[in-house]
């Protein structure tokens, strides 16, 4: 969930990730429209990540292990991630409209701009071609808007 959180990445792209990858802080991938981008390990991510895989003796290959088969490589499934989001949703009582793997993504746009991350950087590290494609993830709800409005006018 961190990953899919701090990272941004589409599910489709987070099962592509490597551990060669996290050791150089960053990925290349094809993503959405065959569009390379490139997907950033935040810092306290990384070394988080490079402790863990020590532990457990991972030197390469994929960063989550699935079934290997000719199509995927050995890779985790898309539907084994969201099946696993579910199972934790389940444990921890988390809504499951909001337990799903699009969801950090929405978080992750939602929070790099709250802490003043700027709306063109967003869109790039996204993958989006177009502003109007990163706004979608910014619709907030009533109470949302409401709490916004409270703290920003202040007069």
């Amino acid at each position: 969930m961190w990953i899919l959180g701090a990272t941004g990445t589409r599910v489709s792209e987070f099962v592509q990730l490597k551990i060669e990858h996290v050791k150089k802080g960053h990925c290349d991938l094809y993503g959405k429209g065959k569009k390379m981008r490139r997907i950033y390990f935040p810092k306290t991510l990384q070394v988080e990540l490079l402790v863990w895989l020590a532990e457990n003796n991972r030197e390469s290959g994929y960063l989550f292990r699935g079934h290997e088969t000719k199509s995927n490589g050995g890779h985790i499934s898309v539907g084994a991630v969201g099946s696993r989001l579910d199972e934790i949703g389940k444990r921890y009582a988390v809504d499951k409209t909001v337990m799903h793997p699009h969801s950090f993504r929405h978080m992750y746009a939602m929070t790099f701009l709250d802490r003043g991350g700027d709306m063109f950087l967003l869109a790039d590290l996204m993958g989006h071609e177009s502003l109007e494609t990163t706004r979608i993830y910014l619709r907030r709800t009533a109470t949302q808007q409401r709490a916004k409005i409270d703290e920003i006018i202040t007069w």
